[in-house]
């Protein structure tokens, strides 16, 4: 039975595999969406649901403006940004921004 689900936005294909073998028999759905506007969009649909999306320098600018509209609407809203070794140096303005 599905209790929760995980909005995943991504770009390098990896972070995917990585949650379904840590939700594997957990409970929780995961769900690919491609593009952070959409997948915000998702998760302000569903009041349930938490999104993780990965940060990359492409998106970066995209992504702080979505997480802080998300954060300044939806107060309490779970959002987590996927960060690699090339991208933790940003981590600081990730968390400063919701």
């Amino acid at each position: 039975m599905t209790t929760a689900r995980i909005i995943l936005s991504e770009s390098s294909g990896r972070w995917a595999f990585a949650w379904r073998s840590v939700l594997m028999n957990s409970g929780v759905a995961l769900t690919e969406v491609t593009g952070l506007a959409k997948a915000f969009r998702r998760l302000q649909d569903d009041s349930q649901a938490l999104l993780a999306f990965e940060a990359t320098a492409a998106c970066a600018e995209e992504g702080l403006g979505l997480l802080h509209a998300s954060h300044q609407r939806d107060t309490g809203r779970g959002v987590i940004v996927l960060l690699d070794a090339a991208t933790n140096s940003s981590a600081s303005m990730w968390h400063e921004a919701g």
